[in-house]
Order: structure tokens, then C-alpha cells, then sequence
């Protein structure tokens, strides 16, 4: 199953607090509506799309960088379709 299968599936278990809690390690801090860019270790992958989908409802495919760690990036909430 693909990241965005398995972030869906999270997406609807999660609670609004693991989403919150999940979204906070990777938003930037200065602007939680700006572009996401963040490595993560692969374990942390899924749950970090299903609250980056959740907040922004945008977030490109995750890119494996071969060393047990993912690149994900997002438009972000002011550029992706939830935005204003």
C-alpha cells in the first residue's frame, strides 16, 4: 500500500489531537499556513501526510532518499485548496 493509501486510512483514525500533535513536527513554526519541506525516518511517513493532508488537504508523494528517510513537501495551507 502506498503512503497516500496508508495516510488515508490513519487520516480518519487519527484523533484531532495526534493530527495536531503529528503537524506540529513538521509545519514550519514561523508559519503554520507556509510550504512544508521535511526528511523524515519512514516509520514517521504515513502519519505525517494524513495530518499534512488534514490541515492542507495538499502534500506531493514522498520521496524515498534511499537512506531509510523520506523527503515531504507540501504546498501548504495558503497554497493548496483549504487555503484562503
Amino acid at each position: 500500500m502506498s503512503f497516500f493509501g496508508q495516510s488515508v486510512n490513519l487520516m480518519d483514525s487519527m484523533t484531532s489531537d495526534e493530527h495536531e500533535a503529528t503537524f506540529n513536527e513538521v509545519r514550519d513554526p514561523e508559519d503554520f499556513r507556509g510550504p512544508i519541506r521535511v526528511i523524515l525516518a519512514a516509520d514517521k511517513v504515513a502519519r505525517a501526510v494524513a495530518s499534512i493532508l488534514f490541515y492542507t488537504a495538499t502534500c506531493e508523494d514522498p520521496i524515498d532518499n534511499g537512506d531509510g528517510t523520506f523527503t515531504v513537501t507540501s504546498a501548504g495551507y495558503r497554497m493548496g485548496p483549504a487555503g484562503p
